[in-house]
């Protein structure tokens, strides 16, 4: 090697990496392209989330433990909903004062009818006490500086158990309501027959109307248990002038996602041994017609009443329009305080064999959640865009979440006539067989009334052979 050729070798710098070296620069190259990616979805979530968020629960008793104040502030929602029985006024009857009562009202001495027998009336001194002990309670307390509160009413808040018009303390009850609400005297509930109302909530450019219903300042009573047979036809949950209202806010509604809440289920059918709108066919058949052709958009129902959370879904066609088919959504959320599946285990046992022999085919797949419960809707859409997604998720005490639905949000408003009607809403799996129909009727009428007959037959069988004693033995 020539002497000039060795001297730029020497001159050359040699660059060597070691093995550590290697390795640290390859985790610094990983970094960077998954922190460009996490800005990328970061900015891309940006650009997306137009969002607003609704939670909501019903049934709550004052006395017992309230867990979920600390989950709803944490989540911080844009409005909380209540659905009825927000406290429990009413009161259950003793034995004894149970078959005089129901002495009373066979004799027609008991305006309230049938309804106040296993339950007594609440007075207005114990109900304003309940109010004002659940303003006390330090979680709400902190919900109500920090959330918007909105709500309607069921029976127990109402005063009586499955009440109706004929509750002679309906205004005052209705007064004591607003009251809780921190509703203003010039408020134009305060002089509506009901509770009723509607509230816009607005985040950003986007707007949710949350519609609440009163089904019982105005509810006619029950006519049909366990056959609807007996109802005339006139029977009402509404009355008139809510009617009217509800009509007009659905077909003003300008909002990009409208809740309807009623205190007692919509959808559900071959109920009649609990209370939702089926109860009253032609009532429901109205209600439906109204949501349907009122061109409100992207409605979705909320319910209260049971004690357990369950999703519905209808699939709605018109009958004088085949090719237009809509879904109806209905999501229950029951038992903030209490539920069939914190009760004893025979109540938990009977809710179960109900839930299997019975056909309901509204019901979603995943069936229902017993736990504690209330519910969560977010609306999301994308920056400028009309079309977005409604979740709507059930959250038990520790924030875990159940019955998760999506609803796809459109911009169509489906617009026509107010009073159109023809709209049938037939289950998402399809209507039951007549026969499953009278069979399962057939086992839950033996349920509730033959068992309880055949225990008392045989505990005043056993109570007259301990009265007559033990047969003296003949002696040899």
């Amino acid at each position: 090697m020539r002497a000039g050729e060795k001297e730029r070798k020497r001159e050359m710098p040699t660059t060597s990496f070691s093995i550590l070296e290697i390795s640290v620069l390859r985790q610094l190259i990983v970094l960077v392209i998954l922190a460009g990616t996490s800005s990328a979805r970061n900015a891309a979530e940006g650009a997306v989330e137009d969002k607003v968020r609704i939670m909501l629960g019903s049934c709550n008793k004052v006395e017992r433990k309230q867990p979920f104040w600390e989950l709803i502030i944490g989540r911080r929602p844009d409005a909380w909903v209540w659905m009825g029985d927000n406290v429990y006024a009413d009161t259950k009857r003793s034995s004894p004062n149970v078959l005089a009562q129901f002495i009373r009202v066979l004799r027609g001495e008991e305006p309230t009818g049938y309804e106040s027998i296993m339950f007594e009336p609440s007075d207005l001194t114990r109900l304003r006490k309940m109010y004002e002990a659940q303003k006390a309670h330090p979680g709400y307390k902190e919900l109500r500086e920090k959330i918007p509160i909105y709500g309607t009413w069921d029976d127990h808040d109402y005063g009586i158990n499955d009440g109706d018009y004929r509750y002679t303390l309906r205004e005052e009850s209705k007064q004591a309501f607003l009251d809780f609400l921190d509703v203003s005297k010039s408020d134009a509930r305060r002089q509506r027959n009901g509770v009723y109302a509607a509230h816009d909530v607005r985040v950003g450019d986007r707007e949710v109307k949350i519609v609440l219903l009163d089904n019982r300042y105005n509810k006619s009573p029950y006519c049909s248990w366990p056959f609807r047979s007996l109802c005339r036809g006139g029977e009402d949950f509404l009355g008139e002038e809510q009617w009217e209202w509800l009509e007009q806010t659905l077909a003003e509604s300008r909002s990009d996602a409208n809740i309807v809440v009623s205190g007692i289920q919509i959808l559900t059918e071959h109920r009649w041994h609990g209370e939702n709108w089926a109860r009253f066919p032609k009532s429901r058949q109205r209600l439906l017609d109204v949501l349907l052709s009122s061109g409100a958009k992207n409605l979705i129902l909320f319910s209260g009443d049971v004690h357990f959370a369950e999703v519905s879904r209808a699939v709605c066609q018109h009958g004088e329009r085949a090719d237009e088919t809509r879904e109806l959504l209905e999501m229950t959320s029951s038992g903030m305080t209490h539920s069939w599946g914190t009760g004893p285990l025979n109540g938990r046992i009977l809710l179960a064999l109900v839930m299997w022999i019975m056909p309901f085919r509204f019901q979603s797949i995943e069936g229902i959640f017993t736990g504690l419960n209330i519910a969560q809707i977010d609306f999301q859409w994308k920056k400028e865009e009309a079309e977005g997604m409604a979740v709507l998720k059930i959250l038990d005490p520790a924030g875990n979440e159940h019955l998760m639905h999506q609803v796809p949000l459109t911009s169509s408003s489906h617009r026509h006539d107010a009073a159109d009607a023809g709209w049938t809403c037939k289950p998402h799996r399809g209507d039951p067989l007549l026969v499953e129909v009278i069979a399962s009727d057939t086992i839950i009428i033996g349920i509730v009334l033959v068992v309880p007959l055949a225990c008392v037959f045989w505990v005043l069988k056993a109570v007259w052979r301990l009265l007559r004693g033990k047969p003296k033995r003949k002696t040899a």
